[in-house]
This record gives C-alpha cells, structure tokens and sequence, in this order.
C-alpha cells in the first residue's frame, strides 16, 4: 500500500532535481506569506516550480488549523526531500511522510482541502484555489477550464467540426429562439420493429419476412425508410 502511494507521489508529475526546489527551510516572518519549507515541498511535490505564495500560504494555514503537530511534521518531510532527486526522496519516505505529502498534494491538485458532502450541512471542506488547481491547469491546454469560453464571443455558436448540425434551424443560435414544444413522431421502421420486438432474429429476416407477406417487395423506399404508399398497397392486397 505505501509503496503504491509512493508511485503515485512520483506520477503526479515529471522526475526533477530537489535542489533546486528547496532553498532552505526558515518560516518567513510574513503570516500571510508561506514557509519556505512548505512552498518549497509543494513544488517539489507537484513538479512545479511556479506555484504561488499566495495559494500556498492559504494550505498551509488550513492544513495547520486541523493538525495541531503539522509544522513539526512539515520539517520533517522537507528535510527529507532536500537536496535529492524526486523520484528517489519519494521512494526513501516513511508511511507517515508518504500521507503528509498526500495530503499536501490533494488541495494543490483538487483546489480545496477536505471532503466536501451533500449529506450533511456543514462539511470540513475548505476552498482554496480555482485557476491554480494543479488537476486542471496539467490539461487546460485540451480541456478548458469550467465557466471559461475555449475561444472568443459567441465561440458556441459554430458547428464543431465532424458534427451535423443540418437539421438546426437556422436561428437556433439566437437568444430569442424557442424551440417547438412538441415533435410528430415518426413510425418506426417495420422491420426494426419487428425486430425489436423479437418477432424475427435480425433486421434482414424480418425484412425478408415482410417482403414474402406484402407478395416479395421490400416495404422500403430508395433511402431505406418505410415506403407509406408500399404498405399501403400490402395492406390491401392482404385485405
């Protein structure tokens, strides 16, 4: 189990020097501002040297508040890191270490620390960060971020490409369009129905079936669909 977490710690992002992600370790004197050891343990974490302070400092303090021995813990972990290659710190973590950088990890990718629950009215989830929320800026460039158009004004309102939109009215783009409160629907296809309903094994002997009953015509138009006035002319022939 600690050997899987640890995999996953080194998956979460590309193998990179630690020295260049741990400068040091004192506590800045700013409260508003990170530790250097947490920052510096977050971008080696997530393989982002670009990570904010600001962003930072708001985990630190959440994750503080609901562990009284976090900094002593934090400490730890960052000396642990220091100055060695990612993926071979990792590997080299205690279980303890391993569930600290986890759970350092999961607000940084997730964008709030906690579990949010729709059962109870009050959960321990805590909003941290939106834009900088590591599990979605990793693939904004193929999947844009939510609320957030994917290209200019109206970007919407063309058709994508490889879709057929040629049954959309024309001013199916329009704010003011409405669109028809109720729909004709068409008969199905007699011999998918018979199918469907288990009167034959597949489409073809139904439709084999149909022809011999309607005197061998296929019961279709040239585009496949029931042919009305054919049916028609069975009908009566079978009267």
């Amino acid at each position: 189990m600690s050997l899987d977490r640890r995999r996953f710690l080194i998956a979460l992002a590309g193998t990179v020097p630690l020295a260049s992600l741990t400068p040091g370790f004192a506590r800045a004197a700013d409260s508003a501002a990170p530790s250097d050891a947490f920052l510096s343990v977050s971008r080696a974490i997530c393989g982002n040297d670009s990570l904010s302070k600001e962003t930072a400092a708001r985990i630190e303090k959440l994750l503080s508040d609901s562990d009284a021995g976090f900094a002593g813990k934090l400490d730890g972990l960052a000396k642990a890191l220091d100055g060695k290659d990612r993926a071979a710190a990792i590997d080299g973590l205690s279980d303890d270490q391993t569930t600290l950088a986890l759970n350092i990890a999961k607000p940084w990718y997730l964008g709030f620390t906690g579990s949010p629950s729709a059962r109870i009215l009050k959960d321990d989830a805590e909003f941290v960060t939106f834009l900088e929320a590591q599990a979605l800026t990793k693939v904004s460039d193929i999947v844009p971020l939510q609320t957030y158009p994917s290209g200019g004004a109206g970007w919407w309102e063309a058709v994508p490409e490889g879709v057929d939109a040629s049954d959309l009215p024309e001013e199916a783009s329009s704010w003011e369009y409405q669109p028809k409160s109720s729909y004709e629907l068409q008969d199905p296809d007699p011999a998918w129905l018979a199918y469907a309903k288990g009167e034959a094994d597949s489409v073809d002997a139904a439709r084999k079936a149909q022809g011999a009953d309607s005197g061998g015509g296929t019961g279709q138009g040239a585009s496949g669909s029931p042919n009305p006035a054919s049916n028609s002319d069975s009908q009566q022939e079978a009267q």
